[in-house]
């Protein structure tokens, strides 16, 4: 990837904002001139992909802004980035840090295709119950029937707190 040096050669970065300017590129000539009068002091790595993070192009290649701006932050690159709050457009300095796998899907918000209006919540259709349950480092664990989903999803916050997920977790 790119070092420290080559991304503010182009980009400026605001790290109270989270959001990335174009530099002004010194000694360009005709065509090449042309970014400057086009793209100078203007918004960058803006677009949002189909997985809602912010990307754009350095020099032909994709770069991700969270991890742009992460490298600005800590002068290191590193392969997991959480955005703290769940918000992945997000890149503020404060509210990017490292994360392996499981640290991240420990803020994550409810699934799409939830139907219960908890996350860690289903419906357990051979006991007519509600199910409480939750992963971690790969393992289900199994918390319990109920017969409410407000009783379940208290017994699936009590776990959150115990194995150390988020407080956003699930929203």
């Amino acid at each position: 990837m790119f070092t420290i040096q080559e991304v503010q050669e182009v980009l400026d970065y605001d790290p109270d904002t989270g959001l990335f300017t174009w530099c002004e590129r010194p000694g360009l000539v005709g065509k090449a001139k042309t970014f400057n009068t086009k793209f100078s002091n203007q918004p960058a790595l803006e677009y949002v992909n189909r997985h809602g993070y912010k990307q754009g192009s350095i020099q032909g290649v994709t770069a991700y802004a969270h991890k742009i701006a992460y490298l600005l932050k800590t002068g290191e690159w590193v392969v997991g980035i959480d955005h703290i709050n769940g918000v992945k457009t997000d890149n503020r300095a404060c509210n990017l840090r490292t994360a392996d796998h499981s640290l991240n899907a420990r803020n994550m918000p409810r699934r799409s295709d939830n139907t219960s209006g908890f996350t860690g919540v289903y419906w357990f259709k051979q006991r007519s119950k509600w199910q409480a349950r939750l992963q971690v480092n790969g393992k289900q664990h199994h918390l319990g029937l109920f017969n409410t989903p407000e009783e379940a999803n208290e017994a699936r916050l009590a776990a959150n707190e115990t194995h150390g997920f988020s407080e956003n977790h699930g929203r």
